[in-house]
């Protein structure tokens, strides 16, 4: 009878999903005159509900696949590449190359490499001088670039901001020399926008327009 029992117990912890034929336990017995007991034979037969969602998955599966392939392709063969911060006015971006140049010629006529310990008491005034007449070189081509922005909407919008971040990186050069001047000789400090120095920014955006003389000039970095 244990065995019978155990028997009936495991079967009606069974899940719903699985089918049993059914069997009368009762007339199971180990008696010599009956014959054999029949053989139990459980089916597993999974739950429509089940299959229902393995089919959902798999089609889960399949279409995240497929879009992140649709979006390499894209990226890869059909998406633009040209930067955000190019403008279309390329004679305007020529001719401020050019200008750039002239004031990077301006700015190596000024180069001093003596060693500021060696100037006498008056080396921090001489330096603040050299960084003014370096700045100049830079207001001027600001000044004349506001002057005349490129004829292309985005390109006047965007040099116009451009110059904005100049026009900053120009006062943080004035105070540095101003500090300079009044014996403070600490490394250069500029404005930062979101973590960067304002003049990666401001590089950046020359770059990107083929303006690489354009960039601002790195005589305060050493």
């Amino acid at each position: 009878m244990d065995g019978k029992q155990s028997l009936g117990a495991i079967a009606e912890r069974l899940p719903s999903v699985f089918l049993l034929p059914p069997v009368d336990l009762s007339q199971l017995s180990h008696s010599s005159h009956q014959e054999k007991s029949p053989r139990i034979s459980i089916i597993f037969v999974l739950s429509p509900i089940v299959v229902s969602v393995k089919i959902v998955l798999r089609a889960i599966v399949a279409t995240t696949i497929s879009l992140i392939v649709v979006m390499w392709v894209y990226a890869l063969f059909f998406a633009s590449k040209q930067s955000i911060n190019k403008f279309e006015d390329r004679d305007w971006a020529k001719k401020a190359q050019a200008r750039c140049l002239v004031a990077r010629e301006e700015r190596n006529l000024l180069s001093d490499y003596r060693v500021v310990d060696t100037l006498g008491l008056n080396a921090l005034n001489e330096r603040a001088n050299i960084i003014d007449a370096a700045t100049d070189t830079i207001e001027r081509f600001v000044t004349e670039f506001r002057a005349a922005l490129p004829n292309d909407p985005k390109g006047a919008e965007l040099v116009d901001l451009w110059l904005d971040d100049y026009e900053i990186y120009i006062a943080d050069r004035r105070l540095f020399a101003n500090n300079l001047r009044n014996g403070v000789n600490l490394p250069f400090a500029e404005t930062a926008i979101e973590g960067l120095p304002l003049s990666e920014k401001i590089a950046t955006f020359a770059a990107d327009n083929e303006m690489s003389f354009c960039k601002p000039p790195i005589d305060l970095s050493v």
